[in-house]
Order: structure tokens, then C-alpha cells, then sequence
């Protein structure tokens, strides 16, 4: 953490660099719970899309 301590610039860079990896998790957060429950939003169920297998 030293290395963003060195300016204000640098660590408002850290905050930028958090706030994708927070991004990122949630979007992984989601999708584990969309492919693992039934949803519905407003009497519509999510479709979910086909699984495409790679060989």
C-alpha cells in the first residue's frame, strides 16, 4: 500500500482499481446466482441463455 500513499493521484487510482475489482466480483456474484435459482422479475421468468460447450 505504500506505493499509493505517494499522492493524492496515485491513490485515488487504488479507489479506481477497488472499485473494478468490486465490479467484477459482483458481477461474478450474480451470475452464480442467476444460474442457480429461478428468477423472475414482475411475472416474467428469466430466460436463461443456451450453455455452449467447447470441445
Amino acid at each position: 500500500l505504500e506505493y499509493f500513499s505517494t499522492s493524492r493521484a496515485m491513490q485515488m487510482r487504488a479507489l479506481e482499481i477497488l472499485q473494478f475489482k468490486l465490479d467484477v466480483l459482483w458481477v461474478l456474484a450474480d451470475s452464480i446466482m442467476l444460474a442457480s435459482t429461478e428468477v423472475t422479475t414482475e411475472g416474467l421468468d428469466y430466460l436463461r441463455q443456451p450453455v455452449i460447450k467447447i470441445k
